[in-house]
């Protein structure tokens, strides 16, 4: 049943999406009828449903924040989502004002393909604040773990890292969407504009009727991705830092160099035991939330600049 309705919405957002559309020329009729337009809607209405997934998931995580480790008052929760959606609307406002709409013969095409990002953008508020409150727990664990017993804080531990693991899928998982739609979006101006694709040499005299001077290379697609994985970046390594220090801390508290200087085989193995499963024994670099931050927006910015059905779909 929560299948059947996912893909109602699926279609009713596609066919929200493409609601006269129609700039009235030939070109128009013809473009909004072609598969290029009829992609990138149905890529951009699966991204704006996994948004609206996500901001659900996210605001059950928020109201239920304290399973998964953070310590947080309704006060607390509230600040943050308030100062997130304040980010956000920033953020909105300079994709307002320096936010670039290709040319294509559909009507409000910048309100269309804004409208998608915006949503994205939304949905972020609640993922955004779980990540601050994590960063914050994560803190107050190292200073009070001390005053609690190991077991508990080992627990603790555990269930913040799962939050972690959710909040960084979470935002690779939006940012998949947002780079699979920018692609569709380059495919329907290369079919519209074949000429402009920076892909292919660029003739001397444009054809009469094209907008050479303002193109969508499949380069703006790579750089997409760049950004985003260096926004993921900046959100997972400091959290994953954060962690694994808190995570040694209470290595170190639980199993302390013994007086006499000299561990035994017993102290060797539970200390080991201990930082398996903190996950301790892997660098940071291969740690796998890293690792998705920064390899995902490259890899699907990739696919989607140059695997035709998406990227260059001449």
């Amino acid at each position: 049943m929560t299948t059947v309705a996912v893909l109602v919405v699926l279609f009713g957002v596609a066919i929200s999406l493409g609601f006269r559309a129609d700039d009235g020329t030939k070109a128009g009729a013809v473009f909004i009828d072609g598969v290029p337009w009829n992609v990138w809607r149905l890529v951009a209405a699966g991204a704006i449903v996994t948004f609206a997934l996500l901001f659900l998931h996210a605001a059950r995580m928020v109201r239920e924040v304290d399973c998964w480790g953070v310590r947080a008052t309704v006060v607390r929760r509230w600040v943050y989502l308030g100062v997130a959606a304040l980010a956000v609307m920033v953020a909105m406002a300079v994709q307002l004002k320096a936010g670039y709409t290709p040319d294509m013969p559909v009507t409000s095409l910048g309100v269309r393909t804004r409208g998608v990002l915006w949503v994205g953008l939304v949905a972020s508020i609640p993922w955004l604040a779980l990540v601050w409150l994590a960063h914050d727990e994560c803190r107050r664990n190292g200073d009070t773990q001390d005053e609690m017993e190991p077991e508990v804080t080992l627990a603790r531990l555990l269930r913040l890292w799962r939050l972690l693991a959710s909040c960084i899928g979470a935002f690779a998982l939006g940012v998949v969407a947002a780079i699979a739609t920018s692609g569709a979006l380059r495919a329907a101006f290369v079919s519209v504009h074949p000429d402009c694709d920076d892909a292919y040499p660029a003739p001397e005299t444009p054809p009469p009727g094209t907008v050479c001077g303002e193109t969508f290379p499949p380069a703006n697609v790579l750089y997409y991705g760049a950004f985003f994985a260096i926004l993921l970046t900046i959100i997972a390594a400091p959290l994953v830092v954060s962690w694994r220090a808190r995570a040694r801390e209470l290595v170190e508290q639980s199993y302390p160099l013994p007086a006499e200087g000299m561990p035994t085989d017993a102290w060797v193995a539970d200390r080991a035991r201990l930082s398996k499963i903190l996950q301790l024994d892997v660098p940071i670099l291969r740690n796998p939330l890293i690792a998705l931050s920064i390899f995902t927006p490259l890899i699907t910015s990739t696919l989607a600049a140059f695997i035709p059905q998406l990227g260059i779909g001449s």
